[in-house]
C-alpha cells in the first residue's frame, strides 16, 4: 500500500475537481490550510473530469426503502418506509430485514387505494419527511421529524394534513392502523388520546390531539378512526401525532402536543445548525453531488451509537445494527475525509475490542470469517496513514503480534484439514461474505489476510519496529510479494500443489 495521509488525498481530489469545474464549476475547499497545485504522480492519475460528471439519480432506486430520521448517535434509530408509515422494534441482526414488531400506518376511510405520489426530505442534510398519499378526492400529506427539547426527552412526530383535490371541501375521516401482536390499550385524558401496549400501566406508545375508536381488530393489527372533519381547500384538516421512545409520561409531552409548529421549527433548526464536516475540513461540490455528499454524512452520523464509552460506526438501523470489520474499513476511511477523527479513533478502538484471547478478531460477520482479523490490522496502517500520528499503531503492537500468531495458527491448522483451501496453502474454508453463504472452500479471507499483513510489515518496516512474525518472520515478509502475484499464480498451478513456498 502506498502511504496516503488524509491531506495528499484531498490535495489530489481538490486539484481534479478543479479542472472539473470548468464544466460545472465543481469547487472543493479546505479550511485546513492553502494547497498548491501538483502534478499527478506516477501510478495515480488526477481523477477523470468525465466520472465527476455522472448522473446521479434515482434511476436504479429498490422497490422498497426506508428512511432514518432520528439525530447522530441516536441510540433510537426511528425510521419511516416508502408509504409513510413508522417501523418500530427491529431487533437486529438475526431477523429479516422486514421484520418489525410494530407499524404505524396512515390512511383515509374509503375503499379507494392509497397511492403514494411523492416522498422527499426538506434537505439532504434535513431529515423531516414529507410523504404524499392520493386518494381521488383528496391528499394525504404526512410530516414526520424527531424532537429531543429539553424536558421533553426522544419523540418521534407526525402531522397528518388532509386536503380536498376535486371539490372545494370535503368531509373526511383519517385513519390510523397498528399493526402488532400485543394488546392496545385506548385511554383518555384531558382531551388527550393515550395508547399502550400490553398493560394499561405500560409507558405511553402514542399520544394524539383527537379522540381514536376502534374500528377494526384484526389478528395482527388494529385500525382506528380518527374525528371527521372538514378539510378545505387552503384549510387543511390537521392531526397532530407524538411517539415517546424514552417511556415518557404524558406530563412531559403535552405541551408540545398543543404545539406542532414550533417542534417542527425546532427541528428544522437544530439540522440546519448541524454541519456535515468537522473540524478543519470542508467540502463544496456543485448541485447533486453535493447534496449526495452531505445525504452520505448524514447517514453516517444517523447509524453511528455510541457502546462501551466508544462511537461505533454502524452499517445501519436494523440487520447490520452492529459492527462489521470489513464494512467499518471504508466507513472509517471515509470518516477520515470527512473530518470526524476523534471518532474514527473511536471507532478503531471499537474494532480491536473485538480481539479474543487467540488473537483472532471476530465481529458481525461471524466466527468463521477469517478475514476480520487481517481487515483489522489493514484498517490500523491505513487509519495511521491518514492521520499522520502513528502513536495508536505503536501502542497496538502487542495486539497484532497476537493477530498474526492466530492466523499462523489457522494457516498450519488448514494444511492438515485435508481440505482444498489447505492443500493450496490457503486459509480454512470459511464465510467468504459478499453474498456467498455459508462456510467453503475460498479465496478471499487468505486474500484480505495477505493485504493485512502486507500493510502492517511494510509500516513496522517504515517505522523501525521489530518483525511481527518473531524469529520466524517468514508469514509477514512473505506477504510482502504474494499479495500482487497470488491470485494468478493460484490459477495457473495444478491442483494439490502449494501456491507459495512460504505461506
Amino acid at each position: 500500500m502506498s502511504e496516503s495521509s488524509r491531506r495528499k488525498f484531498l490535495r489530489n481530489i481538490s486539484l481534479g475537481l478543479g479542472t472539473a469545474g470548468m464544466a460545472g464549476r465543481a469547487s472543493f475547499l479546505s479550511k485546513a490550510q492553502s494547497l498548491a497545485p501538483i502534478e499527478p504522480e506516477a501510478g495515480n492519475p488526477l481523477p477523470d473530469i468525465e466520472s465527476l460528471s455522472a448522473v446521479v439519480d434515482f434511476r436504479y432506486s429498490p422497490l422498497s426503502w426506508q428512511t432514518a430520521y432520528c439525530f447522530p448517535d441516536d441510540h433510537y434509530k426511528s425510521l419511516v418506509g416508502e408509504h409513510g408509515d413508522l417501523r418500530y422494534g427491529h431487533p437486529g441482526q438475526g431477523a429479516g430485514g422486514k421484520y418489525f414488531p410494530e407499524i404505524v400506518e396512515f390512511s383515509l376511510l374509503g375503499m379507494e387505494a392509497n397511492e403514494v405520489s411523492a416522498q422527499r426530505l426538506e434537505a439532504p442534510g434535513l431529515p423531516i419527511i414529507r410523504t404524499r398519499i392520493d386518494r381521488p378526492e383528496a391528499t394525504l400529506e404526512l410530516t414526520t421529524f424527531a424532537t429531543q427539547r429539553a424536558g421533553e426527552g426522544r419523540v418521534d412526530n407526525v402531522i397528518l394534513e388532509v386536503e380536498p383535490r376535486t371539490l372545494h371541501a370535503l368531509h373526511a375521516v383519517p385513519v390510523m392502523v397498528l399493526s402488532t401482536k400485543r394488546e392496545a390499550k385506548l385511554q383518555e385524558s384531558a382531551g388527550i388520546t393515550l395508547l399502550r401496549l400490553d398493560d394499561e400501566a405500560a409507558a405511553p406508545f402514542l399520544l394524539a390531539d383527537v379522540p381514536l375508536s376502534l374500528n377494526e381488530d384484526g389478528v395482527f393489527y388494529r385500525s382506528y378512526l380518527l374525528r371527521a372533519g372538514i378539510a378545505a381547500e387552503g384549510r387543511p384538516s390537521r392531526f397532530f401525532f407524538r411517539f415517546p421512545q424514552e417511556g415518557q409520561e404524558i406530563d412531559r409531552l403535552k405541551e408540545g402536543l398543543a404545539t406542532p409548529e414550533r417542534l417542527l421549527a425546532e427541528a428544522r433548526q437544530y439540522w440546519q445548525n448541524w454541519k456535515p464536516f468537522e473540524g478543519k475540513v470542508s467540502w463544496q461540490l456543485p448541485g447533486r453531488h453535493g447534496e449526495f455528499l452531505v445525504a452520505c454524512a448524514r447517514n453516517l452520523q444517523q447509524a453511528r451509537e455510541e457502546k462501551g464509552g466508544r462511537i461505533t460506526f454502524q452499517v445501519g438501523p436494523t440487520v447490520y445494527r452492529g459492527l462489521w470489520v470489513v464494512d467499518g474499513n471504508f466507513i472509517l476511511e471515509a470518516a477520515r475525509y470527512l473530518g470526524y477523527d476523534k471518532e474514527a479513533q473511536q471507532g478503531l478502538e471499537a474494532t480491536w475490542k473485538h480481539q479474543e484471547a487467540d488473537g483472532g478478531v471476530f465481529a458481525g460477520g461471524g466466527r468463521e470469517h477469517w478475514k476480520d482479523t487481517g481487515i483489522a490490522m489493514f484498517t490500523l496502517v491505513r487509519q495511521a496513514e491518514l492521520s499522520q500520528d502513528w502513536s495508536y499503531f505503536r501502542e497496538m503492537q502487542p495486539s497484532v503480534a497476537r493477530a498474526v500468531k492466530f492466523l499462523v495458527s489457522l494457516r498450519d491448522k488448514a494444511r492438515s484439514d485435508g481440505s482444498i483451501n489447505g492443500r493450496y496453502g490457503l486459509l480454512a474454508p470459511g464465510f467468504g461474505d459478499g453474498g456467498l453463504g455459508g462456510i467453503r472452500s475460498e479465496f478471499t479471507n487468505t486474500l484480505w489476510v495477505l493485504a493485512g499483513l502486507k500493510a502492517v510489515s511494510e509500516a513496522t518496516d517504515r517505522l523501525g519496529l521489530p518483525d511481527l512474525g518473531g524469529p520466524d518472520n517468514s508469514i509477514t515478509s512473505c506477504a510482502r510479494h504474494s499479495l500482487p502475484r497470488l491470485a494468478k499464480r493460484c490459477a495457473a498451478i495444478p491442483r494439490g500443489s502449494i501456491t507459495c513456498p512460504c505461506w
